[in-house]
């Protein structure tokens, strides 16, 4: 036996070159020609997709020539970003002198003043003792239940403190100029590490120090927000706005149906006004008329038009001397 038919038998020991000659012995050369004719007819489509590309960059090339007019006239504007420095110097003198002198008098004065003032009165005034019983048994009930979710919150801000650490910055500053890339990969690893440890120890001492105190503190701020919501309740009543709102919405219906008709019906009496104010004033002036003639001259019309409003046109005899309406 030849060595590539003794190595197909023990398939252990056969490699991957003694394969491909034991089937090429065999007369099995037909695949590789097969996938060299696959690739020609690849080639012949890319050829025609090449051809119109050509075209469009003809047009681009004279586009380009107009932007090189446009970049001379940006450098003029240069100069005048000199003159806002300038300014600037002046406004930073004044401001530091006003905000020392003043902050230092008025925040030790009012400080100690209200706070004297308020305890004093506000525990004198109060002699009831059956309503402070009814609320603690309340509050009593709802602090078991908040005790289980305060657990669970302590956990997540512990982690996020441990990330904040003084000797993990130093080394960043000394690294930035040579290699950003691997230094993101080193602190992933080192964070997972120191989390394990420390979870353990953290969690037994703090439990016990924290319950006590946070009873006494939520049963002082609750009594004070109730005695401020007393005296807001007795302004509102003599403030009465649900009457105004009534108003408005009766106006609104009215006029919708009154602009309608008005547009119509003013049209039609501002023709007829004009007709009757003018034969009023005829009649007194009939009389100074009747002595002239009927027949007037072409002559005398053109003298007349100038002192008359509107004259029959282009007649010589008028019909009657009310034709003529002469302007007051």
């Amino acid at each position: 036996m030849s060595a590539s038919s003794a190595a197909l038998a023990v398939p252990d020991l056969c490699n991957t070159v003694t394969r491909t000659r034991a089937l090429l012995r065999n007369g099995k050369k037909k695949k590789k020609k097969k996938k060299k004719k696959k690739k020609k007819k690849k080639k012949k489509k890319k050829k025609k997709k090449k051809k119109k590309k050509k075209k469009k960059k003809k047009k681009k090339k004279k586009k380009k020539k107009k932007k090189k007019k446009k970049k001379k006239k940006k450098k003029k504007k240069k100069k005048k970003k000199k003159k806002k420095k300038k300014k600037k110097k002046k406004k930073k003198k004044k401001k530091k002198k006003k905000k020392k002198k003043k902050k230092k008098k008025k925040k030790k004065k009012k400080k100690k003043k209200k706070k004297k003032k308020k305890k004093k009165k506000k525990k004198k005034k109060k002699k009831k003792k059956k309503k402070k019983k009814k609320k603690k048994k309340k509050k009593k009930k709802k602090k078991k239940k908040k005790k289980k979710k305060k657990k669970k919150k302590k956990k997540k801000k512990k982690k996020k403190k441990k990330k904040k650490k003084k000797k993990k910055k130093k080394k960043k500053k000394k690294k930035k100029k040579k290699k950003k890339k691997k230094k993101k990969k080193k602190k992933k690893k080192k964070k997972k590490k120191k989390k394990k440890k420390k979870k353990k120890k953290k969690k037994k001492k703090k439990k016990k120090k924290k319950k006590k105190k946070k009873k006494k503190k939520k049963k002082k701020k609750k009594k004070k927000k109730k005695k401020k919501k007393k005296k807001k309740k007795k302004k509102k009543k003599k403030k009465k706005k649900k009457k105004k709102k009534k108003k408005k919405k009766k106006k609104k219906k009215k006029k919708k149906k009154k602009k309608k008709k008005k547009k119509k019906k003013k049209k039609k009496k501002k023709k007829k006004k004009k007709k009757k104010k003018k034969k009023k004033k005829k009649k007194k002036k009939k009389k100074k008329k009747k002595k002239k003639k009927k027949y007037i001259k072409e002559k005398e019309m053109k003298s007349f038009k100038k002192n008359a409003i509107r004259v029959l046109p282009a007649r010589p005899f008028a019909s009657s001397p009310s034709d003529i309406i002469p302007c007051l």
